[in-house]
């Protein structure tokens, strides 16, 4: 069974911040397609945003983290599906 967005977002240490295992998400979402990716992206956003729990900086700082292994079509994806969710 594979994480959503969603469930990954849940998952808490100890000291109560968000976080999983890179190892994890990679191998929950090897196999979809970018425009999965991009919905289920795009659906967590729109739940985050409902439920008042959005952070842009948060989401960009992550971002950020993996631009250096990210070719240069997919940072300049990346940097559009971004700006479009401010």
């Amino acid at each position: 069974m594979t994480k959503s967005l969603k469930e990954f977002a849940n998952q808490r240490l100890d000291n109560g911040s968000s976080a999983f295992s890179q190892q994890d998400f990679i191998e929950a979402h090897k196999n979809k397609s970018a425009q999965e990716l991009q919905a289920e992206f795009m659906s967590e956003v729109a739940r985050q945003k409902n439920n008042g729990t959005f952070d842009f900086n948060k989401i960009k700082s992550t971002v950020d983290a993996v631009m250096p292994y990210l070719s240069d079509n997919q940072k300049e994806y990346v940097n559009k599906l971004i700006q479009g969710i401010k």
